[in-house]
């Protein structure tokens, strides 16, 4: 093949080369635009919101008073006693209508706390005479956190009890860390706080495996959420959005926010009424039906110094289906305030049950037989009897010393007999 040959071959290469482009060219010109990002006002209905400090996002989510949460409908939150918070605060929670309670949870950038972890979103649920209300606070990126900051600061301002839950472990002391990291005054100091957890595991703490407030929010609200973020993610859906924009996996996590506030709110019409007093002095709790929760109830008004009622608590559970465990643990509770009231015949047939079958408490009953049988009825040999078959179950000195004693006064009452 001459050099001509190869050089009209290479001409004619060329020319389809350019011919291809050229076609590519108004192909691409022909296919319509890729459709634009989806936007933060898109997927999450809000608006941006300008304070002295700088800018930051606001969405804001309305329930309607006749809408239902769980088996919770929203407008008996309006019809909370005023004074409903005193009984579980002991006093520090003074009375106030529930229009100025505000109930507040965070979504941050970590669950260790510390002082790298930020709330990127703050959410405030109020209630309202149309219902309840949830404002949300986001800072787009981290310059954003000074307005989101005093957003927040101004949206306490009338709050008269502020409600979380762990609020005082983890939302409060990373909130006002963040505060004073940005060289402002947090506004938490004035503000009655009332943190649901520790109320919510006195009383179910027995009955759940978990006090977490998605598992409260399943079995004692009875909503089931569809589709929910897990809290572990929530970081780094955010990240994500930082890094590269896309909005996509925070609706999510705007929504988990507005669902733990508004259940957290409904939770605290149910949780504090429990440690009520009705007219006559006695607590709400009386009233419970399920054993596990009275008895927790009424382990804590024990601690409390309000025997009586935890006396009346423990009968009542014992009456019905607890599990074993914790029916061994409430008659030997339940034994020893019969005990301190006097009432010996109860609590030595508390006592000869738990003696009579195994469990944790069965060398301790036979021990506290032995002292009644010893102490009160004057009957040496029962006591004897009593104590040796304890030391059987638990070899101890303590044990051990008193068979001796009464080894000793037993064969002196055989003397003088």
């Amino acid at each position: 093949m001459s050099t001509l040959d190869i050089e009209a071959q290479i001409l004619a290469l060329r020319e389809r080369m350019v011919a291809a482009a050229q076609s590519a060219d108004r192909m691409v010109a022909l296919r319509p635009p890729p459709p634009p990002a989806p936007s933060l006002e898109s997927t999450v209905p809000g608006e941006e919101v300008q304070t002295p400090h700088g800018r930051h996002y606001e969405a804001t989510h309305d329930w309607d008073q006749h809408r239902r949460h769980g088996n919770v409908e929203l407008s008996a939150l309006q019809q909370l006693p005023s004074d409903l918070l005193q009984e579980i605060t002991e006093g520090r929670v003074k009375a106030a209508p529930p229009e100025s309670w505000a109930f507040l949870d965070t979504e941050t950038t970590g669950l260790a706390g510390g002082s790298g972890t930020c709330a990127f979103l703050i959410g405030i649920g109020r209630i309202t005479a149309g219902g309840f209300t949830v404002r949300q606070y986001f800072m787009r990126d981290f310059a954003e956190e000074a307005s989101q900051l005093s957003a927040v600061a101004a949206a306490l301002e009338d709050v008269e009890v502020l409600v979380t839950y762990n609020g005082t472990c983890f939302d409060l002391p990373l909130l006002e860390t963040r505060y004073r990291m940005t060289r402002a005054i947090p506004p938490f100091q004035n503000i009655p706080h009332l943190d649901l957890l520790y109320g919510a595991r006195r009383l179910w703490r027995l009955r759940l495996e978990s006090c977490k407030l998605t598992e409260l929010e399943t079995r004692i609200i009875g909503h089931e959420r569809e589709d929910d973020i897990p809290g572990e993610l929530i970081p780094v859906a955010y990240f994500d959005f930082v890094r590269t924009g896309r909005v996509s996996r925070l609706a999510p996590v705007f929504l988990h926010n507005a669902l733990d506030i508004v259940s957290l709110a409904c939770l605290t019409g149910v949780v504090p009424a429990a440690f009520r007093r009705d007219e006559s002095g006695a607590p709400a709790c009386m009233d419970l039906h399920h054993p596990a929760e009275c008895v927790a109830m009424g382990r804590w008004l024990r601690q409390a110094g309000q025997a009586e009622h935890a006396r009346l608590l423990f009968r009542r559970a014992i009456g019905r289906n607890l599990d074993d465990q914790l029916l061994y643990r409430t008659m030997w509770d339940l034994a020893d305030l019969e005990r301190k009231f006097q009432e010996h015949a109860a609590a030595v047939e508390l006592w000869t049950q738990l003696a009579s079958m195994r469990n944790p408490h069965q060398a301790g009953a036979l021990v506290a037989l032995a002292k009644y049988y010893e102490h009160r009825e004057r009957n040496f040999a029962m006591a004897l009897e009593c104590t040796e078959a304890a030391l059987a179950l638990e070899p101890a000195e303590a044990i051990e010393h008193r068979r001796r004693r009464l080894r000793a006064r037993a064969s002196q009452s055989l003397l003088i007999s």
